[in-house]
C-alpha cells in the first residue's frame, strides 16, 4: 500500500511543482498566435501540397527523369534494355503529370464538396 501511494505521489509531484500561476484577470491573459496561416483545414492542406509535396515530388521527377536518360545511354542500342528505360520514362513522366495537376485536382475536388453540401445540408 505504502509502495503504491509513494508511486502515485511520485507522478503527482512534480506536476503540482511545475504547474503556473493564473492569470490575475483577463487582460493578462496569455494567447497563443496560430502559426499556420491556414485557416481552414482545406487551406492547410492546399498550402501542405503547394509548398511541400509539389516541389519535393518535382525534384524527385527531375532525379529520375535523369535517372532514366542515364538507362537510354547505357542501354547501347540493345531493344530490352531500351524498352525498359522507355518504360521507366514514361512512368516518370506519368507520375511528374499527376502530381504538377494534383492541385486542380484538389481544387476540383473541394468545389465539388463543397455544392454537394450546400445542396444537402
Amino acid at each position: 500500500m505504502k509502495k503504491t501511494l509513494y508511486i502515485f505521489l511520485s507522478y503527482l509531484l512534480p506536476v503540482a511543482a511545475l504547474a503556473q500561476q493564473a492569470p490575475a484577470s483577463p487582460d493578462s491573459a496569455t494567447t497563443l498566435k496560430n502559426p499556420l496561416n491556414a485557416k481552414s483545414f482545406e487551406g492547410l492542406f492546399s498550402d501542405i501540397l503547394s509548398n511541400v509535396i509539389i516541389p519535393v515530388t518535382a525534384l524527385i521527377g527531375v532525379v529520375f527523369i535523369i535517372f532514366a536518360g542515364f538507362k537510354f545511354v547505357t542501354a547501347q542500342g540493345k531493344p530490352e534494355k531500351v524498352q525498359e528505360a522507355k518504360k521507366r520514362l514514361m512512368y516518370v513522366l506519368i507520375g511528374v503529370g499527376i502530381i504538377i495537376s494534383s492541385e486542380i485536382i484538389l481544387d476540383l475536388l473541394l468545389n465539388t464538396l463543397t455544392e454537394v453540401a450546400a445542396v444537402n445540408p
